[in-house]
Parts: C-alpha cells; structure tokens; sequence
C-alpha cells in the first residue's frame, strides 16, 4: 500500500469517527430537547398554574425551538459537507459510499418535530395571552 493510500484511510477513519461521534451527540441532545419540551408542556397543562406563569411557558418553547431549529440545520449541512468530503476519499480509494441515510433521515424527522413544537408554543402562546 502506498503512502497515499494510507493517507486516504486514515483521514477515511478521522471522518467516520468524527460522523460517529456526532451522531451520537445529536440524538443525545434532540433526546435532551425533546424531554425539555415534554416537561414544559406538562407543565403549561397542569391545573394550578396561573394564566401569567402558562404565558411564559408557552414563549419558552418557540424561543428554546429556534435554537433546536438552528441546530438542526447546521447538524445537517454538517452531514451533507462530511458527505461530500468521504465521496471524495471513496472514489479514489474505489470502495463503496457510507450510506449516510439515516443521519440524513434523523436531522429531517427532529426538523420536523421542532417545527411542530415551535407552532405548538405559538399556539399556546396565542391562546394564553388573553386570559
């Protein structure tokens, strides 16, 4: 194997370490937001709180899903970008593509679903505002 190759596959191996490692902190985080919202959606239905403190509750949830929302669309750049650059390697190398389908399917369905919780929040905040 010429030097080269070994160059190729060892950047090939950084770039699915660093995939691996990102995956795993995106749906960690999305499990962390999406337990956020759950809470506080428990919390905006519970009985004994106030018109004012349900107020609050539902802008938090557009404020904290812009973030997610942010996130969101750089985690998934970032995936179409690693992509590119292991399609690269691969042609070289000759070898067949990573299939980066379902990194590419799990940034989709959270996008989806902190739309879905951002007009939730908008939602709630339009139907407390005027109680």
């Amino acid at each position: 194997m010429d030097d080269r190759t070994k160059t190729l596959l060892e950047q090939y191996k950084t770039f699915a370490d660093v995939y691996k490692h990102h995956f795993d902190l995106y749906v960690k985080g999305y499990v962390v937001y999406f337990g956020a919202m759950g809470a506080l959606c428990g919390f905006l239905y519970r009985q004994d709180h106030g018109a004012a403190s349900k107020l609050y509750i539902s802008f938090l949830i557009p404020i904290i899903s812009i973030v997610a929302f942010i996130a969101c669309v750089q985690s998934r750049k970032w995936v179409h970008d690693l992509k590119s650059a292991m399609e690269k390697i691969e042609r070289e190398l000759g070898v067949e593509s990573f299939p980066f389908t379902g990194a590419l399917g799990i940034t989709f369905a959270t996008f989806c679903g902190v739309v879905a919780l951002f007009l939730f929040g908008l939602w709630n905040v339009w139907i407390f505002r005027g109680r």
